[in-house]
């Protein structure tokens, strides 16, 4: 192991021995998700299933409360904000899809967070549950994003009604998912713990 190896891994240690032990259970939690499921299937595009299932595990399985938070993300490049899905603890996000942006996205990949603390790097975003504009303005996107711009829109209010109709609208959710996306699939992974 070089030297920056060595640094990274005692900055983490240190990290770790910071938290209570709910919060090193989300890091374990969204550690096993990651490296089990988004890395090894190179899942992309999937802010609203990973946000809405970390908020359902980590309070069915550990009591631990945590909210699947809708909002939107911007790039810096511009003023287009995406909609976006990240889970938060305490007001601390965990965002393990902006890494991976699915295949309308604009921007690069981004970060994976947890509990605000970045795991890996990537494209900084700003992100906001009150953007200062309508962002399902087609005309923000460029000629020919109108199909596109209102397919994101009514997967955002999707997702706004699975959230605001609690557990059993998460579980409508999930039942729904496909194959591979299930809740059960999604928590056999999430019980493994697989440290990178």
């Amino acid at each position: 192991m070089g030297k920056e190896a060595r640094r990274r891994q005692a900055a983490r240690e240190a990290w770790l021995a910071s938290l209570t032990a709910s919060e090193r259970t989300i890091v374990d939690v969204a550690e096993s998700l990651y490296y089990g499921f988004v890395v090894p299937r190179n899942f992309q595009g999937g802010c609203y299933l990973l946000s809405l299932f970390l908020k359902a595990f980590l309070e069915t399985e550990h009591r631990i409360a945590t909210d699947a938070v809708l909002g939107f993300v911007n790039d810096g490049t511009d003023e287009v904000y995406t909609s976006h899905a990240w889970a938060e603890h305490v007001g601390r996000k965990t965002d393990l899809a902006l890494a991976h942006p699915d295949s309308t996205s604009r921007g690069a990949a981004g970060p994976v967070r947890i509990l605000d603390r970045v795991v890996k790097d990537g494209w900084s975003y700003q992100y906001t549950t009150t953007p200062p504009h309508d962002p399902f303005d087609p005309g923000r996107f460029g000629y020919g994003a109108e199909v596109i711009v209102a397919h994101k829109q009514r997967e955002h209010e999707r997702i706004r009604r699975v959230i605001e109709g609690g557990p059993s609208a998460t579980r409508m959710y999930f039942d729904g998912a496909p194959d591979g996306c299930r809740y059960e699939q999604l928590a056999m992974i999430a019980r493994t713990p697989r440290h990178r």
